[in-house]
């Protein structure tokens, strides 16, 4: 099956990544973050600052602080380098008329957060060196919770201190939209983790949390792949870029919507990884553009708050752009640093086109250690075997079966593991589920949908391949409640219940 999505570039975020063909270069194992030049005023014929959230576009970013303390970043901007740089300093501020002109202008209730329990890193001061855009990053760090302050929602403006000449107009003040909150569930120990893939062009996320475990409460999915971001290629920057198309802008700038819901339940939020077949994806970095590459990756992650990435290859037009060919360590290196940068974030790896990348060693460790999870790509077949792909890795990590569920109900021909209800039922189907609980680790649930179109085919096909018991005829919104029972029965002894009413639309697309 082809998972490529087709997305129109919209925008770019994080730190850029470089891919040079360039001989491999030594690097440390004490790896920093560091900051590189990313100029969206490229042409600017004046020198003037601003603010920026570290990796993120917008002057809002959300933050979620709960038990322990954490840090965010921030930097300093220069529409065009100067021989002279520039610094300044920055302040956090209480002042509950700016609060409120926010609330008003954003249809939002926050409260002011208390400054005394976030700290500015290098007392806020940012300096640009001279012929450089960006600074090197202060950190913004708030203290774990404090059991004075109410859970709830809140807002932080920090602001440049003083009065000071040469800015950007609307770039002086950044927002911190602060939610203070409980722990997040922790889902109980699991043999098998089913994986929900959502293309979030169509499908709000949110529909992958409706799901419970009857016996349990807990939600049926314990992790949601968002599909998908795009690897792009940026001619003028020379870097490759993560890139999120007009429907995941709004998604991911809104997390506190779309994404922190799913996480509160207890489910891993991680972002899909595609190329866009301009000459640039996992498989043609150097040593060094490897690391550069997983910096921008951090930075998304971090950024947005999400777990980890799914990375999936395919189709993709490696020389483009006069760009490298593709070698056999870029995966790796790339996978090895993303779990040196974020030890603690999910590396998933779709089992399309990887060739030998994971057989080897990356710095003299099997490969396959630095992918936590990987999933057979789609086909008819149980893949048994497919976990030696991945050197060192456990087949507990191992997605033998991919199971495409949109095919199931709207006849799209993709191929892949597609069982009707009726088929999922039978003793042979049974087993394979067993085989996975008993042997394996994974269940990769391919394109969860959450309405069907107003078509007679599709209808018929839905109400095949889901039951009598998995269409609203009047509402066309999909309940999978009785298909999801027939995996959770065997690997959580439970049926799966769906909750009362419909399944979310998607409000955050354009075009809906």
């Amino acid at each position: 099956m082809n998972m490529k999505l087709k997305n129109k570039i919209y925008r770019y975020t994080g730190i850029c990544g470089f891919v040079a063909a360039l001989a491999l270069s030594a690097c440390s194992d004490d790896i920093q973050v560091d900051v590189f030049d990313k100029n969206p005023n490229e042409g600017a014929t004046e020198s003037l600052a601003f603010l920026s959230h570290k990796g993120l576009p917008n002057v809002e970013a959300d933050v979620e602080v709960r038990a322990d303390s954490l840090s965010r970043f921030i930097c300093l901007n220069l529409t065009k380098a100067t021989a002279v740089g520039r610094s300044l300093q920055v302040e956090l501020v209480s002042d509950e008329d700016l609060v409120t002109s926010y609330n008003m202008a954003n249809a939002t209730n926050l409260k002011q957060f208390p400054i005394e329990n976030v700290t500015l890193g290098n007392e806020g001061n940012l300096t640009v060196e001279p012929w450089r855009t960006v600074s090197e990053p202060i950190t913004v760090t708030f203290d774990e919770r404090d059991s004075k302050t109410p859970l709830g929602d809140y807002l932080l403006p920090v602001r440049v201190k003083g009065e000071e000449p040469d800015m950007l107009p609307g770039k002086q003040l950044l927002w911190f939209r602060v939610s203070v909150g409980k722990e997040r569930i922790t889902l109980k120990a699991r043999d098998v983790q089913p994986i929900a893939c959502v293309q979030i062009n169509g499908t709000n996320p949110l529909n992958a949390g409706l799901y419970t475990l009857k016996n349990s409460g807990e939600p049926f999915f314990s992790q949601v792949v968002l599909f998908s971001a795009n690897i792009n290629w940026d001619a003028q920057q020379k870097k490759a870029i993560v890139t999120f198309n007009e429907n995941l802008t709004p998604l991911m700038e809104n997390r506190n919507k779309y994404i922190k819901p799913l996480q509160d339940k207890g489910i891993k939020v991680t972002l899909g990884l595609l190329g866009n077949r301009d000459g640039v994806c996992f498989r043609n970095y150097t040593q060094q553009g490897a690391l550069d590459f997983a910096k921008e990756i951090k930075a998304v992650v971090d950024g947005y708050g999400l777990d980890g990435v799914f990375m999936d290859e395919e189709y993709m037009n490696y020389g483009a752009n006069n760009l490298p060919p593709t070698n056999s360590t870029s995966w790796g290196y790339l996978c090895y640093y993303l779990k040196q940068l974020m030890p603690d974030k999910l590396v998933t790896v779709y089992n399309y086109d990887i060739n030998n990348d994971f057989k080897g060693t990356t710095m003299g460790q099997p490969t396959g250690n630095f992918v936590d999870y990987a999933v057979q790509s789609s086909s008819n077949s149980f893949n048994s075997t497919g976990y030696q792909s991945f050197n060192g890795m456990d087949k507990r990590h191992w997605g033998p079966w991919s199971a495409i569920i949109y095919d199931d109900f709207d006849d799209k021909n993709y191929g892949g593991a597609h069982p009707y209800l009726s088929q999922l039922q039978t003793d042979s189907y049974q087993a394979q589920i067993k085989r996975v609980k008993d042997e394996y680790g994974v269940v990769f649930f391919y394109d969860l949908a959450a309405f069907c179109p107003n078509n007679a085919t599709y209808i018929a096909n839905a109400i095949k391949g889901l039951g009598s018991n998995g269409l609203d005829q009047a509402t066309l919104a999909y309940n999978y409640s009785d298909y999801f029972t027939e995996y959770a029965k065997v690997l959580f002894n439970s049926d799966t219940v769906f909750r009362d009413g419909d399944p979310i639309k998607n409000d955050y697309s354009p075009s809906n």
